[in-house]
């Protein structure tokens, strides 16, 4: 039996309205994870002397993007949306996400709990959802 795509991302298979908070509330516990916030730190740190470092960093990140740019023109045709360029929406709606969050922890000003990840991840998954809808892609 082929494996389905993306099996370990739940949300994947999911509608948008479902799947997009999902993502978000996936991707802000990957990135403020203490282990994240540590290694972001050392790739800021190190980069400048070890490039290659700094160059395989952006592709775990470039990837994640990736994954989600994949999900937003997998469900393009039957939500109607006009997607010229998933990728960008995708790195729009990690903005969105992260906004001050991830600043807030990466300088240890704050961490956010369950609750105000997932309020986040809805706003940012209903605004993804209305520049879509609008045809913004």
């Amino acid at each position: 039996m082929p494996r389905e795509e993306h099996a370990d991302l739940p949300w994947f298979t999911e509608p948008p309205q479902v799947a997009l908070p999902m993502a978000g509330v996936d991707h802000l516990r990957r990135v403020l994870s203490p282990t994240e916030l540590a290694l972001y730190r050392v790739v800021t740190r190190d980069a400048p002397r070890f490039p290659e470092l700094g160059h395989r960093y952006r592709q775990v990140m470039e990837l994640r993007v990736h994954v989600l740019g994949r999900y937003l023109s997998r469900w393009a045709p039957s939500q109607g949306w006009k997607v010229a360029d998933p990728c960008s929406m995708a790195s729009t709606f990690v903005a969105m996400l992260g906004r001050d969050l991830f600043e807030d922890a990466l300088h240890g000003v704050r961490e956010p709990d369950d609750k105000e990840i997932a309020d986040r991840a809805r706003v940012a998954a209903d605004q993804l959802m209305t520049l879509l809808e609008s045809g913004v892609g």
